[in-house]
């Protein structure tokens, strides 16, 4: 066996073991385990168990530690995992408000048309004047309609994912 110096450890004694792997006489080391007395064996013992349960311990912490370790590890991957997620979800976002932003820009452009057609017509009859109006509706029941069924609108899971307001993205540089 190989011996352990571990200072502040009262280990046991294995004289005798020694002696029977020098092979002294039987009679040598049968008489010295007579004179040892019972409480001397019992802490031997005791010594025995109480330095197997520390392995033990020391395996369980070990494990513990390593368990440990591979917990942080796994917290980290989810937590890049889910960057990379969110990082996509605002891409999409964003590649849907442009989108919604070109639409948008594009009604505008036929409001502007009726517009300009109501000042060309000068007097602007009230058949010219109902038929823009009745025009504009149609405009905003189709901006509406797309800005309803715009992915993001709709609540996720119980939550409310909303988009940034066009009128609040004018002063933001990139989408």
């Amino acid at each position: 066996p190989t011996y352990k110096l571990l200072p502040g450890v009262i280990g046991e004694s294995f004289a005798l073991a020694v002696a029977e792997r020098l092979k002294l006489p039987a009679s040598v080391i049968s008489r010295a385990n007579e004179l040892l007395d019972t409480e001397t064996r019992k802490m031997g013992e005791l010594i025995r168990d109480l330095e197997d349960q520390k392995l033990v311990i020391d395996q369980k912490v070990e494990e513990l530690n390593k368990r440990d370790y591979e917990m942080l590890q796994l917290k980290a991957e989810m937590r890049k995992q889910q960057e990379k997620l969110e990082a996509k979800q605002l891409d999409a976002r964003r590649v849907e408000a442009q989108k919604f932003a070109a639409k948008l820009e594009e009604k505008e452009r036929l409001l502007e048309d009726i517009l300009e057609k109501l000042k060309g017509s000068g007097g602007a009859s009230k058949k010219v004047v109902a038929d823009s109006w009745s025009s504009i509706r149609i405009v905003k029941r189709d901006v509406m309609s797309e800005a309803e069924n715009l992915p993001g609108r709709q609540s996720a899971a119980g939550a409310n994912v909303e988009l940034i307001p066009i009128s609040e993205m004018k002063g933001i540089n990139k989408l």
